[in-house]
């Protein structure tokens, strides 16, 4: 028997590692900061709702770590397009 409790509710997390994805949506944000995320992540090409949600979420959580790498890299590398679709993960 297993002396710790048992957690309520939804299970924390998927596992899913959207690592890259926040990248591309960081760089993309970068150069259009007047952007809110949500229309950040739409522009890139997701579309379903519980990705964006998700997407959004993990960014938020993520901002500083991304604001104080921001000021290391140059201005060139800033800048991303969006150049394919992405279905949902």
């Amino acid at each position: 028997m297993s002396d710790t409790k048992r957690r309520r509710g939804r299970p924390r997390g998927t596992g899913i590692d959207d690592s890259v994805r926040l990248f591309e949506i960081w760089r993309f944000h970068e150069a259009h900061p007047h952007l809110k995320p949500t229309t950040v992540i739409k522009a890139l090409g997701y579309t379903d709702p519980s990705t964006i949600r998700r997407l959004r979420d993990k960014y938020r959580r993520s901002m500083p770590r991304a604001a104080a790498y921001t000021s290391r890299l140059p201005a060139h590398s800033r800048f991303v397009m969006p150049c394919r679709s992405h279905s949902a993960h």
